[in-house]
């Protein structure tokens, strides 16, 4: 698949250097740079953000529900106490 893409002068300059150096073509020193940074960001083809968690999904709990409901109370009783304590 065919890609344009354009690059700052210092980063040309690396990719060319590479390119020569290691007797490659700059396409394959690019392949290769996007490879390595997908897998040091674990990310694998195909896959979605959900694939990535999957395993962890459900296993937590949530702890008490009841402070979503009375928050207001939640805040307020706190930001009293705070204000006894000054």
């Amino acid at each position: 698949m065919p890609v344009s893409l354009r690059l700052d002068r210092e980063t040309e300059g690396l990719v060319r250097r590479i390119s020569k150096t290691s007797g490659r073509s700059k396409s394959d020193v690019i392949r290769e740079a996007i490879r390595r940074f997908a897998h040091e960001a674990r990310v694998k083809p195909g896959e979605s953000v959900y694939d990535e968690i999957s395993d962890l999904v459900g296993i937590v709990d949530g702890g008490e529900r009841h402070y979503g409901a009375r928050s207001e109370d939640v805040l307020r009783a706190m930001f009293h106490r705070r204000r006894r304590t000054r």
